[in-house]
C-alpha cells in the first residue's frame, strides 16, 4: 500500500510539473499576435498592422529573435504604439516590402531595433514619428548597432536627438554593409556623430561598406562629426554616395567623414551642403584621419575661410588623392594650408558636367543627372502611386488603401485603376497583386476581356477560409451580360465564377463597377488547389464580343444621380438570384477590428484550475502518507 501511495504521489507530481510547464509555455508562445507564415525565408511572418509589428519586435520571450523573417505587406500607422525596444535580431530579416511606417514613437534609447546581429533590414521607410529627446550615446533610428548585418534600401526621415556617437540610420556598425539607403531627417547630436553612421570609443565602427547612399537631411553636431560617417572608424569604404543637405558641425568635422578615422576609401562621391563647418574641417574629410584614399570625387560646397579646407581638414596623415576636385571660392584643398596637393585641384566656380562624366559616375544604373545639375542616386520612391481614385481610398472605407493589408491597388498602362479587397486585414492579407500579360492566354469563346486580367494571392492565418472578395473598377461597365472568369494557368482553361455579383457604386465623384464573389481556400477558384491558408486567384471580367461596355463617362457629370447613372446589379448567368448590393463590403467596421492573438484565456484558465486542484490533491496524499508513517 505504501509503495502504491509513493507511485501515486510521484505520478501526480509529474502531472503537476507538466501542467505548470504547459502553462508557462502557453503564456510565452501565446504572447504574439498571430500572423500568416512560419518565419522562414520562404514563408515569412506577414505583418499588416502595427499591433502585429509591436507584438513581435517589442514583446518577444526575452530580447532576441533568432532565425525569424518578417515581411511588412502594406504601409503601417503606429499611432498609439510606443517602441521601448531592447530587441536583438539574430540571423533574422525585416523586409518592409517598399512600404513606410508613420507615427512611430520611441520610448527607449534606441530606434526600431536595439541591435542587428547577422541580420538585415531592407525595403523600409521610417517616415514620420516622435524620436525627439531620446538621449543616449550610440543611437540610430533603425538600430543602435549592427554586427555582420546589412541595411538595404532603407530610408529614415525621423528626427533624432541624442548625445554622442550617433548616426541617422545606426549608431555604430561592424563587419556590415549599408546600400541604397538615405537619412533625410533632423539629427541633433553631440560630438563624433554621422549623418548615416556614428561610432563608439569602445566599440568602433569597422569593416563597413557604404554604397549608393545619401544624407539629405539637417544635421547639427559638435566636433569630429561627418555628413556620412562620424569618428573612430576603421577600414571603411564609401562609394557612389553623397551629402546634399544642411550641416552645422564643430571643429575637425567633414562633409563626408568626421575625425580620427583610419583606413578609409572614398570613391565617386561628393558633397553639396549648405550651412557651415567650424575650423580645421573639410568639405569631404575632417581632421586627424589617417590612411585615406579619395578618388573620382568632388566637393561643390563652398569653404568658409582659410581654416576650412575645400576637401580636407587639419592634421591628417597619409591622405592620397586621385581626380578629386573642389569649387574655388576662398579656400584650398587642405585646411590651414595653401600648398598644392597632388590629385586635388580646383574646378573653378562650379563643377562642369564634362568633369563629372570624366570621373566615371555610372549614369546608367546608379546615378541620374540633368544638364547643369549634380547627379543624384536612383533610389526607391516609397511614396504611394499618384492618382489613386477617391483620394487613395478606392474601397470607400475611410482608410487609405495602401495602409490596409487586405486591399491592393493596381494601375494599368492606360491610367485606369483596379482595387482588390479581401477579408479583414487581421486574419487575411493580399500579396503579389498584378495585372497579367494576356499574351498566350486563350480567348473565351464569344466574349472579350473587359477588365484588366488581375492575379493575386490571399494569405490567411487559418486554412479552409471562405470569404467575399470585391474588385473595384474605376469605370462604369455594362455588366448586364457580363461574366466573371477564374483562370487556371496550368491547364489554360477558364472556370465561370458562380454567383458573382456586379454592382455599381458612386465613390467620391465617380461611378465604380464592383465585382463580388466568394473565395474559398482549396475551393474551385483557388488555383493551388490546396486548403493551406494561401489562395491563388487570377480573374477577369468578360462581356459579349462587340458590346458597348462603358455606359457612362468615367466621371459623373453635374446633375447626375445614382439612378440615372445607369446603375444595375446582375449576377453570373448560372445564378438564379438578381439582388441589388449597394455596399458589397462584408468586412467588420475598422473600429471593431481586433488583431487575432495566439492566446486563449479559456485554455489558460482551465490549465490554471487543473494545476491548483492537482496541487491540493498532491498535498492531501502527502499528508496521508506522513500520517501512516
Amino acid at each position: 500500500m505504501e509503495e502504491n501511495i509513493k507511485k501515486a504521489i510521484k505520478s501526480l507530481a509529474l502531472f503537476v510539473f507538466a501542467l505548470i510547464l504547459s502553462l508557462n509555455l502557453t503564456s510565452n508562445a501565446f504572447a504574439f499576435v498571430l500572423v500568416y507564415g512560419d518565419g522562414s525565408a520562404d514563408k515569412p511572418y506577414r505583418i499588416s498592422t502595427c499591433s502585429q509589428l509591436d507584438s513581435w519586435i517589442n514583446g518577444g520571450p526575452g530580447t532576441t529573435l533568432n532565425y525569424i523573417n518578417f515581411l511588412i505587406t502594406n504601409n503601417l500607422d503606429c499611432t498609439g504604439h510606443t517602441f521601448n525596444n531592447t530587441t536583438i535580431l539574430l540571423h533574422s530579416t525585416i523586409d518592409g516590402g517598399n512600404h513606410r511606417i508613420i507615427n512611430l514613437k520611441f520610448g527607449g534609447t534606441s530606434g526600431l531595433i536595439y541591435a542587428l546581429d547577422n541580420s538585415t533590414i531592407k525595403n523600409l521607410w521610417l517616415a514620420t514619428g516622435d524620436n525627439d529627446g531620446m538621449g543616449s550615446n550610440v543611437s540610430g533610428t533603425f538600430a543602435n548597432q549592427m554586427i555582420n548585418s546589412s541595411l538595404e534600401n532603407v530610408r529614415s526621415s525621423l528626427k533624432l536627438t541624442c548625445d554622442n556617437y550617433c548616426g541617422g540610420l545606426v549608431g555604430r556598425a561592424q563587419d556590415s554593409t549599408i546600400t541604397n539607403s538615405v537619412y533625410d531627417g533632423i539629427l541633433i547630436a553631440g560630438h563624433s556623430s554621422g549623418g548615416l553612421v556614428g561610432s563608439d570609443i569602445f566599440y568602433k565602427t569597422s569593416n563597413l561598406n557604404i554604397k549608393k547612399s545619401a544624407f539629405l537631411g539637417n544635421m547639427t553636431a559638435q566636433q569630429n562629426s561627418g555628413g556620412i560617417l562620424g569618428v573612430l572608424a576603421e577600414n571603411v569604404s564609401i562609394e557612389d554616395s553623397y551629402v546634399d543637405g544642411f550641416l552645422s558641425l564643430g571643429p575637425f568635422s567633414g562633409g563626408l567623414i568626421g575625425g580620427y578615422n583610419d583606413v578609409i576609401t572614398i570613391s565617386k562621391s561628393y558633397t553639396k551642403f549648405t550651412g557651415n563647418l567650424d575650423i580645421y574641417s573639410g568639405g569631404l574629410i575632417g581632421g586627424y584621419n589617417s590612411n585615406v584614399i579619395v578618388s573620382h570625387s568632388y566637393s561643390a560646397s563652398p569653404s568658409i575661410d582659410y581654416l576650412v579646407g575645400s576637401i580636407e581638414g587639419d592634421s591628417n596623415t597619409n591622405v592620397l588623392y586621385s581626380d578629386v576636385h573642389y569649387i574655388d571660392s576662398v579656400g584650398y584643398c587642405k585646411s590651414n594650408s595653401n600648398s598644392v596637393v597632388a590629385g586635388c585641384s580646383s574646378a573653378g566656380l562650379y563643377i562642369p558636367d564634362s568633369l563629372i562624366l570624366s570621373m566615371g559616375f555610372d549614369l546608367t544604373d546608379t546615378w541620374k543627372k540633368e544638364i547643369g545639375k549634380d547627379p543624384i542616386l536612383k533610389l526607391t520612391d516609397f511614396n504611394d502611386p499618384t492618382g489613386i481614385p477617391n483620394s487613395g481610398d478606392m474601397n470607400d472605407d475611410s482608410v487609405k488603401d495602401t495602409f490596409q493589408g487586405n486591399v491592393e491597388v493596381l494601375k494599368n498602362s492606360s491610367g485606369y485603376w483596379t482595387a482588390i479587397e479581401t477579408k479583414d486585414t487581421n486574419t487575411c492579407n493580399l500579396g503579389e497583386a498584378n495585372i497579367l500579360d494576356i499574351t498566350g492566354i486563350p480567348t473565351y469563346s464569344g466574349y472579350d476581356f473587359t477588365s484588366d486580367f488581375v492575379g493575386f494571392n490571399v494569405y490567411c492565418i487559418d486554412s479552409n477560409q471562405s470569404f467575399t472578395t470585391n474588385i473595384y473598377l474605376d469605370r462604369n461597365f455594362d455588366t448586364s451580360k457580363a461574366k466573371l472568369l477564374s483562370y487556371n494557368p496550368t491547364s489554360k482553361t477558364f472556370t465561370l465564377v458562380n454567383n458573382a455579383s456586379f454592382t455599381h457604386k458612386i465613390i467620391g465623384s465617380q461611378i465604380f463597377t464592383v465585382l463580388s464573389y466568394t473565395l474559398t481556400d482549396g475551393g474551385p477558384y483557388d488555383r493551388d488547389g490546396i486548403s493551406n491558408g494561401k489562395i491563388v486567384d487570377p480573374v477577369v471580367l468578360v462581356t459579349p464580343k462587340g458590346a458597348n461596355t462603358v455606359i457612362s463617362k468615367k466621371y459623373i457629370p453635374d446633375g447626375w444621380s445614382y439612378a440615372n447613372a445607369g446603375v444595375v446589379s446582375v449576377v453570373n448567368a448560372s445564378s438564379q438570384s438578381n439582388t441589388q448590393n449597394d455596399n458589397p463590403i462584408n468586412n467588420q467596421p475598422k473600429n471593431q477590428q481586433t488583431d487575432k492573438k495566439v492566446e486563449s484565456n479559456d485554455n489558460t484558465s482551465y490549465i490554471t484550475v487543473l494545476s491548483i486542484v492537482a496541487v491540493i490533491v498532491l498535498g492531501i496524499l502527502i499528508n496521508k502518507f506522513r500520517a501512516k508513517k
